[in-house]
């Protein structure tokens, strides 16, 4: 359940920030995407400058590309919100890894400030992670981030992991992120069974065994029971 005080109080402090300012990079932090959008909704309404929004899910071209493509068709446009650029690299399609997805954006930092806009990048907490993990400079880049709180009990109820190999707060994280964006998709989605996949796994990877071959099992189940349906 969201806060809804505690989001708008947030949503104004990040509207009058971004009237102040002119042009730069700026940092979202929040989980679930149905929230996400509705942020996104809410500082549409409070904001006097022209907004774009740059939905990177699914997209093919390089992030960086895709943004400047949008920005040429709509050259007015003096805040940029730069949504899904974690799915690029879960996309198969692009071949790219998100170790090598997040050295890009790292690279491409500079680049981004030349577009003159304001670039707002919002993120997941586990790809928040990744990027402090792995491309710290271009976190220190950033002047200032905004984070939506979110509800942390599965985080709590894990055991810490004492093992030099397992990133512990990133895969919590992960699992975290990956359990609030099943509630949108219907089980019969390709991308359901992909992320239920990429649940199990870290799930095994901090050694809930029995947690992660249960959802396995059951995606079989659902496989086994649409195979029926279909004969």
């Amino acid at each position: 359940m969201i806060n809804e005080v505690v989001d708008n109080e947030l949503i104004d402090k990040i509207a009058l920030y971004l009237e102040d300012i002119d042009t730069g990079l700026v940092f979202v932090e929040v989980n679930e995407p149905t929230r996400q959008d509705k942020i996104i909704k809410l500082l549409k309404t409070k904001l006097t400058k022209k907004t774009l929004e740059v939905d990177l899910k699914k997209s093919k071209l390089n992030h960086l590309e895709k943004v400047q493509e949008q920005i040429k068709l709509n050259p007015n446009c003096e805040i940029v919100f730069v949504t899904n650029v974690h799915t690029i690299s879960d996309n198969s399609e692009n071949n790219i890894s998100e170790s090598d997805l997040v050295r890009d954006i790292n690279f491409s930092r500079e680049l981004y400030v030349k577009l003159e806009k304001i670039i707002v990048f919002f993120f997941p907490v586990y790809f928040i992670d990744s990027l402090i993990r792995k491309a710290p400079d271009f976190v220190d880049f950033v002047p200032i981030k905004f984070r939506f709180t979110y509800d942390n009990k599965l985080l709590k109820k894990i055991p810490t992991i004492f093992d030099d190999k397992v990133d512990e707060r990133y895969i919590k994280n992960r699992i975290n992120f990956l359990e609030s964006i099943l509630q949108d998709y219907p089980d019969k989605d390709y991308d359901y069974f992909k992320y239920k996949i990429d649940l199990s796994s870290n799930y095994l990877k901090i050694n809930f065994t029995q947690k992660g071959f249960s959802i396995i099992e059951n995606l079989l189940g659902k496989n086994n029971h649409a195979e029926v349906q279909k004969t």
